[in-house]
């Protein structure tokens, strides 16, 4: 992995073509207020013409000079915001894995990887602006950041035996009562983002299979000890975690893994559990993200594994190393909901 992202971070995976495509699309509509431009196509060669006449007039330079994060970051919210590893991928992302397609959006990934808003995307875990994201109701006690080991292990449980699953990361969530009898105060792996100058934590806007939630507390959080943290950034780190630490989860996989990607294959993740013996932290950059999140790798002739329902620049701990710091910030969404904003003293 380069310093930088690169054209082929953007074009290799399905949600890095999307963005390439989204930036296209956003580009035309600002400029003609018409779009989206092909949202009454369905077949792969009449997007791929219209793609070429919207090429034509676009200015390419727009992209590369953007300096504003969370702007460009727009851009990638509502490609993550299109992804569906539970079943077929749409439209879209199918025309989008054809070579001509992946062609034609070369310049645009290269103009979009040059921009300095993007230069932070394959960047290490930024330890010292962690956000942990709370988007439960206002007045619920804070979280507690513990109970990583009976998580993780009720998550491998549940990740071999159960089935209609289809999530890569350690996200385990238990019944009410299963959870009261646990004694854990809200039941689930800590997950974090950095912060940004303009945004709160970046999971305010890059976050997948969003249920619309449009308020959220950014609660700052730092480390406790030193740590030893895994980062991702490309299917090489993934497949190395994969291979270092294979737990098959075809059977929760199969049915929802196997329509997202059209292979029938035994599927294999991490076992979070023996990770997490040598790893207190895995951190998925943004550049990872792009570049391998729901693209299918192939192990072996009849095996493959998926990152799937890990959102861009995510940190999963996987022991209990954080505590809170400071007090924690509200966030709404605005109109459109991609525009958050901070929560004024006297509206909260």
């Amino acid at each position: 992995m380069t310093e930088r992202g690169t054209r082929e971070d953007l074009l290799d995976g399905p949600r890095g073509r999307r963005l390439c495509w989204i930036a296209v699309e956003q580009h035309a509509y600002a400029r003609t207020g018409r779009g989206p431009f092909w949202d009454v196509i369905s077949e792969p060669e009449p997007m791929l013409t219209e793609l070429r006449r919207v090429l034509r007039t676009t200015d390419l330079a727009e992209f590369s000079t953007i300096t504003d994060d969370v702007a460009l970051l727009n851009f990638v919210g509502e490609s993550v915001a299109t992804a569906r590893y539970w079943q077929d991928p749409d439209e879209e992302d199918r025309a989008l894995c054809h070579p001509d397609f992946i062609t034609e959006l070369q310049p645009v990934a290269d103009a979009i990887a040059a921009a300095p808003a993007s230069a932070w995307w394959p960047s290490d875990l930024a330890l010292g602006d962690q956000v942990y994201a709370d988007w439960r109701e206002d007045g619920a006690p804070p979280p507690g950041l513990s109970g990583a080991q009976v998580i993780l292990r009720e998550w491998r449980r549940t990740a071999v035996n159960s089935m209609g699953m289809w999530w890569s990361p350690p996200i385990w969530a238990p019944a009410l009562d299963q959870a009261a009898r646990m004694q854990i105060p809200r039941p689930m792996l800590a997950q974090t983002t950095r912060r940004l100058r303009k945004l709160g934590a970046v999971g305010l806007l890059l976050h997948e299979d969003t249920d619309g939630t449009a308020n959220a507390l950014c609660r700052p959080v730092r480390a406790r000890e030193s740590l030893r943290t895994f980062e991702i950034k490309s299917t090489k780190d993934w497949i190395e975690l994969v291979e270092h630490y294979p737990l098959d989860v075809t059977l929760s996989r199969e049915g929802s893994w196997s329509a997202a990607t059209g292979l029938e294959r035994r599927w294999i993740v991490p076992d979070w559990c023996r990770v997490a013996e040598d790893y207190e932290a895995v951190h998925l950059t943004v550049s990872g993200y792009l570049s391998i999140s729901g693209r299918s790798l192939l192990l072996g002739a009849d095996t493959a594994t998926l990152v799937a329902g890990w959102d861009p620049d995510q940190t999963y701990w996987l022991a209990d190393v954080l505590e809170l710091t400071g007090e924690p910030t509200p966030w709404e969404a605005g109109d459109p909901p991609k525009d958050w904003r901070v929560v004024a003293d006297d509206e909260s």
